[in-house]
């Protein structure tokens, strides 16, 4: 029932087509939140170990203040890992939703398809009982046996 040039299998084809493009933005926005959690993480840690080290009771004025120097700059990088964080958690949000967009019209082009196929079934269906009630229709002419003469 369907040829070549069938819109509804183009368009099937191209839902497919958008579908895999959209997976594969949500896996590089999920790589790159990983990515992005990995560096704030990383600068979460560096403040706490030099934390740590500064505070020590063998730590002497000298560390203390190196550490007090550091820590403008360390924050200002885990502000900066913060937001880029959010902005991937974002991405990856918005990849979600569109990924998600494009599967629903991936399911809707199918259940055209689907329902066009049905109704091809129904028509045919529909036809072969017209043409059994039209024959029920017709006067049946049984033929009569012949005697054969003897």
């Amino acid at each position: 029932m369907t040829s070549p040039a069938d819109p509804l299998q183009q368009a099937q084809r191209l839902r497919r087509r958008a579908v895999a493009v959209e997976q594969r933005g949500l896996a590089e926005a999920i790589e790159a939140e990983r990515a992005a959690a990995a560096a704030f993480a990383a600068a979460q840690a560096a403040i706490r170990r030099e934390m740590a080290a500064a505070s020590a009771p063998d730590a002497d004025d000298a560390a203390v203040e190196t550490f007090a120097a550091w820590l403008g700059r360390a924050r200002a990088t885990e502000a900066a890992a913060s937001a880029a964080l959010l902005r991937a958690e974002a991405e990856t949000a918005r990849a979600r939703a569109t990924l998600a967009t494009a599967r629903t019209a991936e399911a809707a082009v199918a259940a055209l398809i689907e329902a066009r196929a049905a109704a091809a079934g129904q028509r045919e269906a529909q036809q072969a009982q017209a043409s059994l009630d039209e024959a029920a229709l017709r006067p049946h002419v049984v033929p009569q046996r012949r005697e054969q003469k003897a």
